[in-house]
């Protein structure tokens, strides 16, 4: 074995270029699937970082309509926990956002309110201080938090006294009870932790609340048997509800999974295996490239080979010899590729926690592990198979007296010859597969960079907000404050305008008078209630005037519409004092149109045109006065219009719920990074296959051609000419092009046809057809030219030469 190790050493040494060229196509390879594969891992199946975080699930509701996973109702919820028998522990929670103020600024945080068992649950115990005990969430308690080790970090600075410290959360006086040691932010992304409210353990049958659980099952009780037994209860509770109250609630499922999974919304299983899938056959490509080159060079040493299994040579000795070339390669290129995913998944790390850390989960985090070890050693032993043993096995188990008797050393045996053909279309399948995917991700990421929202979302910020329903009774009573909250923000110098809004959701709406007799003829239009206007950031008026106060309760209802339903429905007149019915949950009400504005992105997809669907507005001040949506548009200073917003808010109503401050800029914003950053990635993934296509349909096209210089100097001594055998060579090529491109266009075909609705044709279909040209091209451009260059290098020598090479 030392001899044959030797040997291939020397052999590799003696063609540096060959063994760079392999060396660079298997790190290529490795790298890419080893790095898809723990990224996705680390995000999707890792158990969670806690002591028994394995058999910690979420627990989650599902509607009929669609797959989504949604936290479960109050009421049912508190009931289910007490009737049901599968988990050994259950808990609640709800995640919202808390604000810290300061004088002159405020820190916003991940706010959980948990269940008295939560951090018994997590069996992890606080840094300093305490947890929440039973007593904490008496109604008499006084207001209290535990800290994560960040937020004692970073806004704290680490005081060492910060426990029993006083500070003012959400407006509220609170003591910090406890810190939490560092990592610790379960369920998700935690930065603080109050008692859940009485609301949520204890809610009236009439509460429309909603939570998410945690939970561990008891032993011998599957995932399917507590979802069974839970949906069970979750529908008699819902029946009984109804019964109670006469109202119609939507049935729904409870779905339990991994906290990794309800992350992504369950849609991980889908994600992991197609991306995967993607690398995996850009390693296939690779091993497929690295066995041509191996296989050309196993069978130069045809005759060599032959005579040593006629002197007796075991044909398991004679693949261990015409293995360890590749073999060697392979092993190194496995350290090489494992040492530079260790490096990529290091920077990953740095550039994700240090970017995006308080929107990250908890057990998000990417270095070398075990999973990726094995890893590496599995992808290791399917090339050391695909790139080493097959070629060295169809090497040395060639036709001895064939070899023998044609006494030349470029011999080509039909088994040689037909797994010849077969790895090259199955590479023209596979780099044509790959660029046809990797040009339609290319063409929609450029298309979302490139996209016109409809609005201006510079200096813009969003922050939910949600009045309680026990103090705010009355929709005079809601729209008294929203009304005096807007007055009271514009004062401030950092805010320059304020709207509030409300997006009601797909309504019936048409003009007044049509008659549609089923309901499914309806047309369905996003309808979006408002107080102000949206002439700060868009959309903009277009004819008529904006909804003002004067669109008031006892008015007569008025309605904005966007361009696109202008054009739709009055295409050659003005829309202006027209009147349309919209159907609200109050019933139907006729509206007269007083303004006209430009579309604006649709507020159910991300992918249709913006005259594709329509928007009407309505004002709040003559609707159903449900939770608004704060716009506001500063001069420039966020945190500053944060903290003024804070301080207005608080002042007014220091009780009420608070959601988080969303930069609209920021958000599409980190849409466009990621779009680039899927841009080169897919572009990069592509024109890497098509690097190793070519050195690989070069080597084979080359390996082959050399095999049959015999053929060719007995043509040309026969008469052939040079075209006619060039011309041989590229017809005999093109019959495996067509072959490999053809399957991989009928693949395109349906890939091309899910991807088309699922963008809601977004991406013009005209596209198709041309990337699937462009791509034919280059891939046919590729091969032909690496048929045709080798078969011009060998018809140029004389046929004595061809005829005497041995």
């Amino acid at each position: 074995m030392w001899l044959d190790i030797k040997y291939a050493l020397r052999q590799l040494l003696q063609s540096p270029k060959f063994s760079a060229l392999t060396l660079l196509v298997l790190i290529g390879g490795l790298f890419v699937s080893l790095y898809s594969f723990s990224f996705l891992n680390s995000v999707l199946y890792k158990d969670l970082p806690l002591p028994e975080g394995e058999t910690i699930l979420h627990i989650s509701s599902q509607s009929q309509e669609d797959a989504d996973l949604d936290p479960m109702p109050a009421w049912e919820t508190a009931n289910l926990i007490e009737s049901q028998t599968s988990f050994a522990q259950i808990g609640r929670y709800v995640s919202t956002y808390g604000h810290i103020l300061f004088e002159q600024t405020s820190k916003r945080l991940s706010l959980e309110k948990v269940d008295s068992n939560f951090f018994e649950f997590t069996k992890v115990q606080p840094l300093m201080g305490r947890t929440l005990q039973v007593e904490d969430y008496q109604v008499s308690a006084e207001p209290v938090v535990v800290l994560s080790y960040v937020i004692w970090q970073s806004t704290f600075n680490g005081q060492q006294d910060i426990v029993g410290q006083i500070i003012n959360l959400n407006n509220q006086l609170t003591t910090v009870i406890g810190v939490m040691p560092e990592g610790f932010a379960f369920p998700v992304a935690g930065r603080a932790w109050q008692p859940l409210s009485l609301q949520y353990r204890q809610p009236q049958m009439s509460n429309d609340e909603w939570l998410s659980l945690y939970g561990r099952l008891n032993k011998g009780t599957s995932v399917e048997q507590a979802e069974t037994e839970l949906s069970s209860l979750l529908k008699g509770f819902y029946t009984q509800k109804q019964q109670a109250l006469g109202r119609d609630y939507e049935p729904r499922t409870v779905a339990i999974t991994s906290f990794p999974s309800a992350q992504v919304n369950g849609a991980g299983g889908i994600v992991f295996t197609f991306i995967n899938g993607v690398a995996l056959c850009i390693l296939l490509l690779a091993c497929i490239n690295v066995g041509n080159l191996l296989l050309a060079r196993a069978l130069e040493k045809n005759k060599e080979t032959a005579i040593r299994a006629a002197l007796g040579a075991p044909t398991k000795r004679l693949i261990s010899q015409l293995m360890w070339e590749g073999s060697i390669l392979t092993i190194l290129g496995s350290v090489l590729a494992v040492l530079l995913t260790g490096a990529a998944l290091g920077y990953t790390e740095i550039v994700l926690q240090s970017h995006m850390a308080d929107n990250l989960a908890f057990w998000w985090h990417w270095g070398m592990d075990t999973d990726t070890l094995f890893a590496a050693l599995v992808f290791a032993l399917v090339t050391l198979f695909f790139a080493c043993f097959l070629p060295a096995y169809k090497a040395a188990t060639q036709d001895v007296n064939a070899t023998l008797r044609d006494g030349t050393r470029g011999a080509q045996g039909k088994k040689a010859g037909r797994l010849s053909r077969v790895l090259l279309t199955a590479q023209i399948f596979l780099i044509s597969t790959l660029m046809l995917i990797g040009g339609l991700s290319a063409f929609l990421s450029q298309t979302i960079i490139n996209m016109d929202m409809g609005v201006d979302f510079k200096n813009s910020l969003d922050v939910n907000l949600t009045l309680e329903e026990k103090r705010y009774t009355s929709a005079e009573q809601k729209l008294t404050y929203y009304q005096l909250l807007k007055a009271e923000l514009e004062q401030q110098n950092s805010i320059s305008d304020v709207s509030l809004s409300a997006y009601l959701g797909k309504k019936p709406v048409y003009p007044a008078g049509q008659i549609t007799e089923r309901e499914q003829d309806k047309p369905q239009v996003d309808v979006i209630e408002l107080i102000g206007n949206t002439q700060s950031y868009g959309p903009y008026l277009l004819e008529g005037r904006h909804l003002d106060e004067q669109d008031h309760r006892n008015a007569m209802r008025t309605a904005v519409i966007s361009d696109s339903m202008a054009k739709r429905y009055w295409p050659n007149a003005s829309p202006l004092g027209e009147q349309i019915e919209v159907e609200l949950k109050s019933g139907k009400e006729t509206h007269t149109i007083v303004g006209v504005v430009t579309n604006r992105m649709n507020a159910s997809s991300l992918f249709a045109a913006l005259d594709k669907e329509d928007e009407i507005y309505t004002s709040a001040l003559q609707g159903e006065v449900g939770p608004l949506r704060v716009t506001l548009k500063h001069f420039g200073d966020s945190q500053r219009a944060q903290t003024d917003f804070y301080h207005v808010f608080y002042r007014l109503d220091p009780a009420s719920d608070l959601g988080y401050f969303r930069s609209k800029e920021d958000d599409f914003g980190m849409l466009h990074k990621m779009a680039k950053t899927a841009f080169f990635i897919t572009f990069g993934c592509a024109f890497f296959a098509l690097f190793l296509a070519l050195t690989g349909i070069y080597g084979l096209s080359a390996g082959t051609v050399f095999q049959r210089y015999n053929e060719i100097g007995v043509r040309r001594a026969v008469g052939a000419t040079d075209r006619a055998i060039v011309s041989l060579f590229v017809k005999q090529g093109s019959k495996l092009l067509i072959l490999g491109s053809g399957l991989a266009l009928l693949l395109f075909v349906l890939i091309a046809y899910v991807f088309h609705n699922f963008t809601e044709q977004l991406v013009p279909a005209y596209i198709y057809p041309i990337l699937a040209c462009i791509v034919t091209v280059l891939v046919a451009s590729a091969v032909l030219l690496a048929i045709y260059f080798p078969t011009r290098n060998a018809v140029v020598l004389e046929p004595s030469q061809v005829l005497r090479y041995e």
